[in-house]
């Protein structure tokens, strides 16, 4: 059983994204919207898979959300969603070193498939 920190600044998708990830046999351990958040959840440690949207803020990305991440839980495995994949950004996501990419609209049998692979 994975336990999953859901990253996602809408909520209501992100509740339907931990009822489906509990369906499946995993537990998500939080929902966190706001970089403060992140800092401020302890849950973070006990998750060993994350799932990153890539436009969870304005002023904050889903590269800098998975970078703090990694600083508070540096074995944590990361599944990045996002809707398209250019050079730019797959230049950016090779710092965090994602463990999966998922383009969105997410498909729920890849991320059964991503979660069970980890």
């Amino acid at each position: 059983m994975k336990r999953v920190v859901i990253i996602n600044a809408n909520r209501e998708y992100a509740e339907s994204l931990k009822s489906y990830i509990g369906s499946i046999g995993h537990e998500t351990v939080a929902i966190i919207e706001s970089i403060e958040a992140l800092f401020l959840s302890q849950e973070t440690q006990l998750a060993n898979v994350a799932i990153v949207d890539s436009s969870i803020e304005k002023k904050d990305d889903g590269i800098e959300f998975a970078k703090a991440l990694r600083e508070l839980n540096k074995e944590i495995d990361i599944i990045f969603t996002l809707p398209t994949l250019s050079r730019d950004f797959e230049e950016s996501l090779r710092e965090i070193n994602p463990s999966r990419v998922l383009l969105k609209p997410l498909d729920r049998n890849e991320l059964r498939v991503a979660l069970k692979m980890l």
